[in-house]
């Protein structure tokens, strides 16, 4: 459960001047609010994960497509990165979780204070002991590289479900975390009209 130690934390290290999700509020309002009446955070979020279930309200992003660069077309849709924003309370429980479910020191994508400088000096440590001593006492070091188009959106929510299960997550966790993943919808602004697609299903 969450405590109020690690709300506090997880609360100090949202990033400040950052776009708000659909509800508008910034995350600076979040801090303030999380530090001066950190009950109505705890009460919401302890309640959440006792019932298995993420509230349907912070499953709605709203969806802002950023431009990848000069060298890419104005009128070709792949020139654009999409990017979900969310509601900044929703940040704060996804941060606190991602702090509790014991992920890979090896994982730095999606992580506080990780970045892909990181990934590759972590890389080149390796590659450096490796090859440390004499040729017969060197390690064998092998880089693999693998990318995958539209990662995310192939990720199967049975396979997630069942490496959660691998990992010996409580019950309520596993519910908590496959209702995350489904129902999410995405608002869409278009001239002056606002539309929600849901996201997941193949229509």
């Amino acid at each position: 459960m969450v405590t109020e130690e690690k709300l506090l934390l997880m609360a100090s290290r949202l990033p400040r001047g950052k776009a708000p999700g659909p509800d508008h509020v910034p995350n600076e309002l979040v801090i303030v609010v999380a530090k001066a009446k950190p009950l109505l955070f705890l009460d919401a979020y302890n309640g959440c994960l006792a019932q298995g279930r993420f509230p349907c309200i912070w499953k709605t992003a709203r969806l802002v497509l950023l431009h990848k660069g000069k060298i890419k077309l104005l009128n070709d849709p792949s020139s654009y990165h999409p990017h979900s924003l969310l509601d900044d309370a929703d940040k704060l429980l996804e941060a606190y979780l991602a702090l509790s479910t014991g992920l890979s020191d090896f994982q730095f994508g999606f992580r506080w204070g990780r970045s892909t400088q990181d990934a590759l000096r972590c890389v080149l440590d390796l590659v450096k002991r490796a090859t440390e001593g004499s040729c017969c006492d060197r390690d064998l070091c092998v880089v693999i590289a693998v990318e995958i188009s539209n990662a995310f959106n192939s990720a199967s929510w049975g396979h997630i479900d069942a490496a959660l299960s691998r990992l010996h997550l409580p019950n309520y966790l596993v519910n908590f975390l496959m209702s995350y993943l489904s129902e999410g919808t995405i608002k869409v602004k278009e001239d002056n009209s606002m539309c929600g697609v849901p996201q997941g299903p193949i229509l």
